[in-house]
This record gives C-alpha cells, structure tokens and sequence, in this order.
C-alpha cells in the first residue's frame, strides 16, 4: 500500500507540474488553457482519491484495531 501510496504522490507531483507548464505556455490560447485546466482539475481529484483511501485504510486499522497482512505461507499444509 505504501508504495500505490507514494506511486500516487509522485504523479500527483508530476501531473501538477506538466499542468502548469502546460497552462503558462499556453498563451491564452482557450482551447489550450482548457486542457491544462483539466489536468490540473483532474490530477488534485487523484491526490483527493489517494489521500481518501489511505485515510479509510487507516480509520478501518484504528477503529477495527487490527492489520490484516496476506500471509506469506500457506497455513495447514
């Protein structure tokens, strides 16, 4: 999880950047303002997305009290 978890941030990160380069380039062009608007909309809902999750995962750990871990042997055998 920890690693979907960084994966995310990072091309949140990313995704923020391209966005704004995309935005400032654009020139004041409508169409190309749009697009950039867009990615910047759209890569803030992924972080959204991202952030919600791993608040769930943890709400569940705490309130549950419990990690659940896939087992690394087979049990019974």
């Amino acid at each position: 999880m920890q690693i979907v978890f960084y994966v995310g941030i990072s091309l949140t990160i990313i995704f923020l950047i391209i966005g704004g380069i995309r935005y400032i380039v654009s020139g004041g062009d409508k169409a190309g303002t749009e697009a950039a608007r867009s990615m910047l909309t759209n890569a803030i809902i992924g972080f959204i997305v991202v952030i919600g999750a791993f608040a769930i995962k943890w709400l569940v750990e705490n309130v549950i009290g419990t990690t659940y871990h896939l087992p690394t042997t087979p049990t019974g055998w």
